[in-house]
């Protein structure tokens, strides 16, 4: 199973898979700005086939690293809830964000989402 990656007109989320030593994660970048009417097909896509690779594969941790993200719509962040939803059923890999200090939108939006997976969500400013 190969990781997927998303090339648009206005964003791309690239992906890869790092291990240092035992320790094994799921490295996500999101760049641009998700402002699509509906980006659940696209995103929500993405995201299950990330919670597949990372279940099949005993990835015990996923990074998003949202530091080049300049804004995502309440739709993208909508598909984002539906992926810890899901990893929160599974409970086989926790997620960590990488978000960037000085974009406010992302402290607000993303700091919300630990309520979703306390024990299973980390962030990072």
């Amino acid at each position: 199973m190969k990781l997927p990656s998303i090339k648009e007109e206005k964003f791309a989320i690239e992906t890869n898979l790092s291990e240092e030593g035992e320790e094994k994660a799921i490295n996500i970048a999101m760049r641009g700005e998700v402002n699509m009417l509906d980006p659940f097909p696209v995103l929500n896509t993405f995201f299950t086939q990330v919670h597949d690779y990372a279940c099949s594969s005993s990835v015990p941790l996923v990074k998003v690293d949202l530091k080049m993200l300049k804004f995502i719509n309440s739709s993208g962040i909508k598909v984002i809830i539906n992926w810890i939803r899901l990893m929160r059923r599974e409970n086989v890999y926790n997620i960590h964000f990488i978000c960037d200090a000085t974009r406010t939108w992302q402290k607000l939006s993303f700091s919300v989402l630990k309520s979703l997976a306390m024990d299973r969500i980390s962030f990072e400013y």
